[in-house]
C-alpha cells in the first residue's frame, strides 16, 4: 500500500502501452481479489430534483430547466419494496441517495434513518449519498446501520471551481475526514468527460490515493449529458480513456472496490470485459442511476453468464465472521511483512562490518573523529568547572518546561550568525524539524509545490500540514512556474540544496527568480549540503548569497557535521511562531548538554576543514574520471553523492553483496524508497576514502556493468 503517489509517477502509469496496462492493473486486481468476482449495487433515489447545488452536470439541480420533475421524499415502505427486488436480482449494496447539498436534523433524516434500519434487515449493505455530513450526522448513520457513506470528489481540486462553486473541495474533504474516523467504508470516485484535462484526471487519483486508508469503493464515473445543464454539450471520452482510469486506479489502491457507474451504458460487452480485465469489480445495476440511464437487470446478468462473473455476497454484519480484534492486528501485521519478504524488499537492521565506508553520510569523517571526541571532552568539563551548570545526563524536559539553558540559547544565535540568518531554533533531528515547519507554518488554505524527488519528511510535513500540493518535476524550473501559475492562497516552494538520493544540486537562483516572480516563499533543505558546499562549509544556499530570498533553510547535524539533531533557520518572527505552535519541538524532550556541546565543537572543526572539502572534491573528480575511462553506464555527479541504477531488486542485493566481500559498504536502496524499477545503490564518498578503495569500487562494477544503468 502506498499513499504518496506523484503525479510524474502516476502518469507514467496511466501512458503505459495500454496493454502493458490492463496487464499490469490485472496482476495487481488477482492480487487483492477473489478474479471473477463482481460487487453489484444499486442505487435508490429517495428524493429526487429541487438541490440547491449548482453541480454544471447534474439533472437535479434547481437552477438549471432539464426532464428531471422533483420528487419528495420516498416512504419507508416504497424504499423497502425497492430494496427487496434489487436483493432478488443478487444485489449486494442498496444506495440511499438524497438531492440534497447536505443532511439536516429533522424529519426527513429520521426518514432517511428508518430506512437504513429496515433495508439492513434485509441483509444487504446499505450506503447512503446525503451530501455533506457532520459528526453528528455520521454518528447517527452508522448508529442505524450504515455500512458505507459514498461522497465523490468529482474532479481535481484546481478544476473544481469549474463545474461546482456551491460548496468547496475542503468541504468534500472534511465529510470524508469525518466517515472515516467513525469507522465506516468510505465510497469516493469521480467523473470523467466534464472538459477537464488529462493532468485534472490525474491529480483527482493522487488525491484518492492519498486518503489513508484508500476509500473501500472507488466509483469511475463517464458524464451522461443531460439536456438543460452546463454540461449538455460537452464532448465525450472514449471507453479508452475511461479503461485507462480504471487500470491506474487499480494499480493505485489495490485493495479498492473500482466500481464502473455512470455512463457504463454506453460501453459494449468487450469494453466492458477489458474494464473487469483491468481492475474493475463493481457495478451499478437497474436500468436508472438516479437520472440518466442503465443496462438492464437481464443484460447485466446475461453478461455475467458470457464472461464467467459471480456476484459478490454483502459485508454485512450479520453475515460475517470477526475474529478477535488482536488476531485480526497480528494477521494484518504478519501479511503485510510477507508480502515484502516475497518482493525481496523485506528491511532489517544489520550490524555495520568492518568495511570502507561508501554509505555513510559522514562526509568529513567527523562522526569518527578522536579531535572532535577530544573537543567535546574538554569542553564538557570545560562548561561544568567554570559555569557551575549541573551536569545533566538528560535534559529533564522540553525546552518550553525544563529543558532550555543559556548554552542553547548561544548555540542558536551562534548558528544564526554563522548561516547569515535572523534566528535559529533546534529540532531533535532532520526529520521532525521538516514536520514541524511545514505542519505548523503551512495550512489547509495554502498551496505546496514540491520537486519530486524531495525527502519523505518533506512528504510527511506536507500530508500532515493538509495544504494542496503541487508536483514538479525534478529540478524543472519551467514546469515550477506552470505549477506556480495554478497556485491558490499563500504559496510555498519545497526544494533539497543538494539531493539524498540522487545527489543533483538544485538550480536555486532560478528557483528564486521564480519564487520572487510569483511571489511563493522559497524553503530549502539544506541537509546533505550542509559542511560540503559554500564558504566554512555554510551550505549551497550561502554559496550562491541566496540568504535574504529564502524563506527557511533546514540545516541537519546528522550528516557531515557527524552529531544529531537539526535546526530551521529563518526570521526571527519564524521562530517565535514555530516556538508557540510547532508541535513537534513544544511535545519533544531537549536535547542534553553533552549533544548540545558536540553540536557546538562540530561546527567548529568544521569551520577549519577547508583540507578535508578539497580532498572529497579531488576524490569526487578522480571517481568520475574511473568511470569515464571504465565506460561505466553511471550518472555521476559534483557532489559525494553518485546514485548507481541496478536491474531490480535481486540484482541489487547481490551487487551489494558482491562489494560486500571485496570490503566494500556499498548498500542497495529499494522500494517503496524508491519506485520499483528504480533500484540502486548508493555511493557516498568521504574526505577519508582513499584512491585504492575508488579502484576496489569501479573494478566490481566494470565486473557488473551488464546489470547497471543510468539512473
Amino acid at each position: 500500500m502506498r499513499y504518496d503517489w506523484n503525479l510524474e509517477e502516476i502518469r507514467e502509469i496511466h501512458d503505459m502501452p495500454l496493454l502493458r496496462l490492463i496487464l499490469r492493473a490485472s496482476q495487481v486486481h488477482r492480487k487483492h481479489h477473489n478474479e471473477g468476482e463482481v460487487q453489484c449495487a444499486q442505487i435508490i433515489n429517495v428524493k429526487t430534483g429541487g438541490c440547491e447545488e449548482d453541480c454544471a452536470y447534474c439533472g437535479q439541480s434547481s437552477r438549471y430547466n432539464t426532464h428531471v420533475v422533483p420528487q419528495a421524499l420516498l416512504t419507508v415502505e416504497d424504499v423497502l419494496r425497492d430494496a427487496l427486488k434489487a436483493k432478488q436480482h443478487g444485489i449486494s449494496r442498496v444506495c440511499l441517495s438524497a438531492a440534497w447539498r447536505g443532511v439536516r436534523n429533522g424529519k426527513a433524516f429520521d426518514t432517511i434513518l428508518e430506512m437504513v434500519r429496515r433495508v439492513k434487515e434485509l441483509g444487504v449493505e446499505v450506503c447512503c449519498t446525503l451530501g455533506l455530513l457532520q459528526e453528528e450526522h455520521v454518528a447517527r448513520l452508522k448508529e442505524a446501520g450504515v455500512y458505507s457513506i459514498n461522497h465523490n470528489l468529482d474532479t481535481s481540486e484546481s478544476y473544481y471551481n469549474q463545474i461546482i462553486t456551491t460548496r468547496s473541495y475542503a468541504d468534500r474533504l472534511e465529510t470524508i475526514a469525518r466517515v472515516r474516523n467513525a469507522g465506516l467504508s468510505v465510497c469516493c470516485g469521480g467523473i470523467i468527460g466534464l472538459g477537464e484535462s488529462l493532468e485534472d484526471r490525474l491529480s483527482m487519483l493522487q488525491t484518492l490515493s492519498s486518503l489513508n486508508p484508500h476509500p473501500d469503493s472507488v466509483p469511475m464515473n463517464m458524464l451522461v449529458p443531460i439536456e438543460g445543464t452546463p454540461m449538455a454539450q460537452q464532448t465525450q471520452p472514449s471507453s479508452w480513456e475511461l479503461l485507462r482510469m480504471v487500470a491506474t486506479a487499480r494499480i493505485l489502491m489495490p485493495k479498492a472496490m473500482v466500481r464502473l457507474t455512470a455512463g457504463r451504458v454506453k460501453l459494449s460487452l468487450a469494453q466492458q470485459a477489458l474494464c473487469f480485465l483491468a481492475g474493475a469489480n463493481s457495478v451499478h445495476m437497474g436500468s436508472q442511476l438516479l437520472t440518466t440511464p442503465n443496462p438492464e437487470h437481464h443484460i447485466d446478468l446475461e453478461m455475467f453468464r458470457t464472461l464467467g462473473l459471480t456476484q459478490q455476497e454483502p459485508y454485512t454484519k450479520d453475515n460475517t465472521t470477526h475474529k478477535p480484534a488482536l488476531e485480526a492486528i497480528e494477521e494484518h501485521m504478519a501479511k503485510a511483512l510477507n508480502q515484502r519478504s516475497q518482493q525481496g524488499t523485506l528491511r532489517k537492521l544489520a550490524v555495520s562490518q568492518d568495511h570502507v565506508d561508501l554509505t555513510s553520510n559522514d562526509y568529513l569523517g567527523l562522526a569518527r573523529s578522536q579531535e572532535l571526541a577530544y573537543r567535546i571532552e574538554n569542553e564538557f568539563h570545560t562548561l561544568l568547572s567554570t559555569t557551575g551548570i549541573r551536569p545533566f545526563v538528560g535534559a529533564t524536559g522540553s525546552r518550553l518546561l525544563t529543558g532550555n539553558n543559556a548554552y542553547v540559547e548561544a548555540l542558536e544565535n551562534e548558528l544564526a550568525t554563522f548561516h547569515g540568518t535572523e534566528s535559529a531554533l533546534l529540532f531533535n533531528s532532520g526529520y521532525t524539524a521538516n514536520v514541524g515547519l511545514l505542519s505548523t507554518v503551512i495550512g489547509s488554505e495554502d498551496t505546496l509545490i514540491l520537486d519530486t524527488q524531495v525527502h519523505a519528511s518533506t512528504w510527511e510535513g506536507a500530508k500532515i500540514s493538509g495544504a494542496r500540493q503541487l508536483l514538479f518535476r525534478h529540478n524543472d524550473v519551467g514546469h515550477l512556474a506552470e505549477q506556480l501559475r495554478k497556485a491558490t492562497g499563500r504559496c510555498f516552494v519545497c526544494v533539497e540544496s543538494l539531493y539524498s538520493l540522487s545527489g543533483d544540486i538544485a538550480p536555486l537562483d532560478e528557483i528564486c527568480d521564480v519564487c520572487d516572480h510569483y511571489g511563493a516563499r522559497l524553503i530549502v533543505d539544506e541537509a546533505h549540503a550542509t559542511g560540503i558546499f559554500g564558504p566554512e562549509g555554510r551550505g549551497i544556499v550561502s554559496a550562491h548569497q541566496l540568504e535574504e530570498r529564502v524563506f527557511a533553510r533546514l540545516h541537519t547535524f546528522s550528516k557531515a557535521l557527524g552529531s544529531h539533531g537539526g535546526a530551521i533557520l529563518g526570521s526571527s518572527l519564524l521562530r517565535d511562531y514555530l516556538l508557540n505552535f510547532s508541535r513537534p519541538f513544544i511535545y519533544t524532550t531537549a536535547f542534553p548538554l553533552h549533544t548540545l556541546i558536540s553540536i557546538h565543537c562540530a561546527y567548529k572543526m568544521m569551520r577549519e576543514m577547508g583540507v578535508e572539502r578539497q580532498r572529497l572534491q579531488s576524490l569526487i573528480q578522480a571517481f568520475r574520471a574511473k568511470v569515464i575511462d571504465s565506460q561505466l553506464p553511471i550518472k555521476t555527479t559534483l557532489t559525494p553523492i553518485q546514485t548507481i541504477g541496478v536491474a531490480g531488486v535481486e540484482a541489487a542485493k547481490a551487487l551489494s553483496a558482491k562489494l560486500a566481500e571485496n570490503g566494500l559498504d556499498v548498500r542497495a536502496i529499494l522500494p517503496p524508497t524508491v519506485r520499483r524499477g528504480g533500484e540502486c545503490l548508493r555511493v557516498c564518498l568521504h574526505a577519508f576514502n582513499t584512491v585504492e578503495e575508488l579502484d576496489r569500487l569501479v573494478a566490481v562494477l566494470s565486473g557488473e556493468s551488464e546489470q547497471l544503468f543510468i539512473a
